[in-house]
């Protein structure tokens, strides 16, 4: 597994944080962030409906959204309430091989707020859909 397809860490537990504070079921995706006394490691989730957090073995498990699902969590565009034109979503990899930008953009430029930047593609895009969820724009996945 390419650990650049998925979020790091960090990323996902805020994911799961903003999730459990807003109510809403985060998928269950392919990969997951599991602790084993006290040490974290990204694992393929080896079966469906596996709790993320289960006491009897004292496992935590987060879930580890690959590009791809992050793609299905992310809506393609942004309406802004002053303008008629949507804004889209874009993912760029600029000149720096470690240097990614997610942002919604349109005719008129960027929607104010929605550039996020990583070292990764999947960590700008996790860090798009927790600000989105903490502004209440993403109230389901």
């Amino acid at each position: 597994m390419n650990e650049k397809h998925v979020p790091d860490r960090e990323h996902c537990q805020e994911l799961d944080r903003l999730c459990k504070e807003k109510g809403i079921v985060v998928p269950e995706t392919e990969f997951i962030w599991e602790r084993r006394m006290g040490n974290w490691s990204l694992v393929k989730r080896r079966e469906e409906g596996v709790p993320y957090f289960d006491t009897a073995d004292l496992k935590i498990y987060i879930p580890a959204p690959l590009v791809s699902e992050q793609g299905e969590f992310l809506p393609d565009e942004l309406a802004d309430e002053h303008q008629d034109l949507p804004y889209f979503l874009t993912a760029e990899k600029r000149a720096d091989p470690d240097y990614w930008i997610v942002y919604y953009g349109g005719a008129r430029g960027e929607l104010s707020g929605t550039q996020f930047e990583g070292n990764t593609e999947a960590n700008a895009r996790q860090k798009m859909i927790n600000y989105l969820i903490a502004e209440g724009i993403i109230t389901n996945l």
